[in-house]
């Protein structure tokens, strides 16, 4: 009796064991942790180099027990560490949050991405502002790939930048209607040997299929891609004329209906980032300051400067830009030469 008794004890204790590792799973390790060792090195990013070793997809996605609307991983290091909230909004495609918040965890709650954009703070990404590009305007998955299918490669193969049917790049810019040839040469080598030096030449093209801008020439008229924003509202196939993305001319400069025989300006425009210049680009840690997602202070990503090579003297922040804007271009270092001097 005692040992049928003894039996009978330990089957119980058994099954309750089974029982409470059956009811504990879903509150056990739902996602796993991100990690470049081991396969996971070759391509250490989490969105592109998948292969039978790796260990990727689990780190966004959970197949069987992904979070729900506001759920609380649990402190199972007892540290506070471990301990996140999906968000108060639905979750989506079995990952942590929606589809449309789903980089907020690894990429600005918390440094798992290795930088936490937005300076860490969500409210500055999902929250319209005049420093940043957020789910208001453009969201992550927007501009990005985050599976690494139809990217931008060479010196942008790590930002997983798309290549998007649905906003052409703007013939100028890749040389169909006489683009500037840098840039065309930067673009078609698509092949990752492709310098990172020319990559702001290749940005170019990407920021082009939202932002239809690029012009060698101000006399020569732009029609917008589809759905350009042109301070009102979205429309359709806008006309309109902008500022030269060009080389600094240095013996004089010419356009329709005039010309000038001394210097105009004194620093090439060639890319976004000569005028967009504020923040950094390839940054660690919490940053305020990383171009083109949040740079606070600095009205569209410009600085403000003095005189061409300048540093910045002051941030813009207005929508009605300050003069600091063009002066950092069109008057030189020595300030004998430029707008208000020499014309």
């Amino acid at each position: 009796m005692k040992k049928t008794f003894i039996v009978v004890a330990l089957a119980v204790a058994l099954a309750l064991s089974f029982a409470g590792v059956a009811m504990a799973r879903p509150n056990g390790n739902i996602y796993i942790e991100w990690s470049a060792t081991g396969a996971n090195a070759a391509v250490p990013t989490p969105h592109a180099g998948y292969t039978t070793g790796t260990s990727k997809c689990a780190v966004c996605h959970s197949v069987h027990y992904a979070a729900t609307s506001a759920f609380t991983w649990p402190d199972t290091a007892g540290t506070g560490a471990n301990a996140w909230t999906s968000g108060s909004e639905p979750t989506e495609m079995l990952l942590r949050s929606s589809v449309g918040n789903a980089c907020n965890y690894c990429h600005i709650q918390t440094a798992v991405g290795g930088v936490q954009l937005y300076g860490g703070i969500a409210a500055n990404y999902t929250v319209s502002n005049s420093f940043a590009h957020n789910s208001s305007s453009a969201s992550c998955a927007g501009c990005h790939a985050v599976h690494g299918a139809g990217t931008f490669q060479g010196g942008n193969v790590t930002k997983i930048l798309r290549v998007r049917a649905d906003r052409p790049i703007q013939p100028e810019v890749i040389g169909a209607a006489g683009g500037n040839a840098a840039i065309t040469a930067v673009f078609a080598g698509q092949a990752a040997a492709v310098s990172s030096a020319n990559k702001y030449l290749q940005q170019v093209a990407f920021c082009s299929q939202c932002h239809a801008e690029y012009t060698d020439a101000s006399e020569s008229t732009i029609t917008g891609g589809p759905g350009y924003y042109d301070g009102s509202g979205y429309i359709a196939g806008s006309e309109y004329k902008g500022h030269p993305m060009k080389l600094a001319e240095v013996g004089g400069f010419s356009a329709a209906g005039d010309s000038i025989s001394v210097q105009a300006a004194w620093v090439d425009s060639d890319t976004c980032r000569k005028c967009h210049d504020a923040g950094g680009v390839d940054q660690t840690g919490v940053t305020f300051d990383s171009f083109p997602h949040y740079t606070n202070g600095y009205y569209r990503f410009q600085k403000s400067g003095a005189y061409a090579t300048a540093s910045a003297v002051a941030s813009s922040t207005s929508a009605t830009a300050v003069d600091g804007l063009c002066l950092k271009c069109h008057i030189n270092s020595a300030q004998d030469a430029g707008i208000n001097i020499t014309y």
